[in-house]
């Protein structure tokens, strides 16, 4: 039986933005590019660094080259790490990562680790496998750590850490951490629970490929279903918990590649994983106007009015075009201080 519930359709707008934006968010604690052509900030303990370069294959800018001898008994013995004073606010804001890195053997582990920089060092850590296959390829990662409610110490430390394993020739560069506004982040690698929860009218999976805007995979997904209008075919992007019933304004941001232009999408926020209870969408849509390219895109929306702790799911539609193949990647969800005009009030009405 078809189900019809009343929602609010708030009003947001969208467009195409440059792929740089996507970095310029929340406060920057640490940037390491080595366009100066210096090491920079980052003391290295128990590996060696060789030099800054710019003649690596598939890279255009500066980078550090690294010799790790490997073989040790933790993590922790072989790493890059600085230490800084506990900003404020750093108990409850959100914390961004940002790096590119090519090694030569693979598989191999690389752990990404923020704590207070004194006994019991308590903090969090996020590990990342580059899979065999990526030997000597570049990949960029950017994701978040959660806040953490023991950052009340004088001092945070940071580190990558690459210790208990195999000797490795490394490369790292564009070496970023902020406090971010970023609510949510996926990139669709199968190691990370982005609970991924349906598509509607579309087949999706995930795949490998090079030179991904992040990681080494994406989300491949197919129309098969396109109906007549943009609502009858799309995608839930991921999912978030609205634990601090955040009720400002959004930015959705997400990197796509579609093999039909033009491509019109629209993006919004639901409270249900079948996008049949209250839902927030864009009423203008963006234009995926080139073909087979990489574009970033991204769309303002106000917070869903849902009670704290309700899931919100991220989701976007582009049907009514044909069974168009369309490939997603790199999606944030982001607090934003833009104003969008007052909300347009819709009933009787079902996405799909």
């Amino acid at each position: 039986m078809r189900i019809w519930i009343c929602f609010i359709m708030l009003m947001s707008i969208g467009y195409s933005v440059p792929a740089q934006d996507l970095y310029e968010t929340g406060i920057l604690m640490l940037e390491s590019t080595f366009d100066e052509w210096d090491p920079g900030p980052l003391n290295a303990g128990g590996i060696s660094i060789v030099g800054v370069f710019d003649d690596i294959p598939d890279n255009n800018t500066p980078v550090l080259e690294m010799e790790v001898p490997g073989g040790t008994a933790n993590s922790w013995n072989e790493l890059l790490s600085i230490n800084w004073d506990t900003p404020e606010n750093s108990q409850t804001v959100t914390w961004r990562f940002q790096y590119r890195i090519r090694v030569v053997n693979v598989p191999y582990n690389h752990e990404v680790r923020l704590q207070i920089n004194q006994d019991p060092w308590n903090g969090f850590s996020i590990t990342h496998t580059i899979p065999a296959g990526y030997a000597e390829k570049w990949l960029f990662y950017d994701f978040l750590g959660a806040p953490f409610n023991n950052f009340n110490y004088e001092v945070l430390n940071f580190s990558l850490r690459f210790g208990a394993q195999q000797p490795q020739t490394m490369w790292l560069d564009d070496i970023r951490v902020y406090q971010s506004n970023a609510l949510l982040a996926a990139s669709f690698e199968t190691r990370v629970d982005d609970r991924m929860a349906a598509g509607f009218g579309v087949n999706f999976e995930r795949v490998d490929e090079d030179n991904a805007p992040e990681g080494f995979q994406i989300l491949k997904t197919t129309v098969a279903a396109p109906g007549t209008a943009i609502g009858d075919a799309g995608l839930i992007l991921s999912r978030l918990v609205n634990s601090s019933a955040y009720d400002g304004t959004t930015r959705m941001t997400f990197s796509v590649r579609s093999k039909v232009a033009p491509l019109e999408m629209r993006a919004g926020i639901a409270d249900s994983n079948d996008l049949r209870n209250r839902v927030v969408f864009a009423q203008e849509t963006v234009r995926v106007t080139e073909k087979d390219k990489w574009q970033v895109v991204s769309f303002l929306i106000q917070a869903p009015p849902f009670a704290a702790e309700r899931f919100w799911y991220p989701f976007v539609q582009f049907g009514g075009q044909g069974n168009a193949e369309v490939d997603f990647d790199h999606l944030f969800v982001l607090k934003s201080d833009e104003v969008i005009d007052t909300p347009a009030l819709i009933g009787e009405w079902a996405i799909y």
